[in-house]
């Protein structure tokens, strides 16, 4: 097994591919001149409470390899 350095370690994280959550594009499509239009949110409730489990579970993701990070000892 191959030592982890620092340098392999930025190489790994750099080829974690970009997430964009969809409850940045919903809040765009639900604000309308800079203020939240409560009727587009009650039409698309639906797949706000879609965005907003899949951003949940994105955060625990990201605080596990935190944490799985932070045990790490760099070469």
């Amino acid at each position: 097994m191959m030592a982890l350095t620092t340098k392999r370690l930025v190489a790994a994280l750099r080829k974690v591919p970009e997430k964009k959550l969809r409850i940045i594009d919903l809040v765009k499509a639900v604000t309308v001149k800079g203020e939240v239009d409560y009727n587009l949110v009650s039409e698309k409730q639906k797949e706000i409470n879609l965005a907003e489990a899949e951003a949940r579970a994105y955060i625990q993701m990201t605080h596990q390899a935190q944490g799985a990070l932070r045990n790490i000892t760099a070469c």
